[in-house]
């Protein structure tokens, strides 16, 4: 198999995962499935400055979907 799809797999059963466990609002759906690709591709510890940098949206947009109260 290659990496792209091993990669693909492993997003689509995150994405069913996910949606079995809670009702969750799109924008958050799309900001989590990429935090997990950042998860997967980044060595080390990862904070949000690094996700900024390397993924689709904004550090603040990271900061702001996973500092929420309501995100356990």
């Amino acid at each position: 198999m290659t990496r792209e799809s091993i990669l693909m797999q492993y997003q689509s059963e995150c994405l069913e995962a996910l949606k079995s466990v809670a009702n969750i609002r799109k924008p958050f759906e799309k900001v989590f499935m990429d935090a997990m690709k950042l998860f997967m591709a980044i060595p080390g510890r990862i904070n949000f400055l690094q996700m900024g940098r390397y993924g689709k949206f904004s550090e603040q947009t990271y900061r702001n979907h996973f500092v929420n109260e309501s995100f356990d």
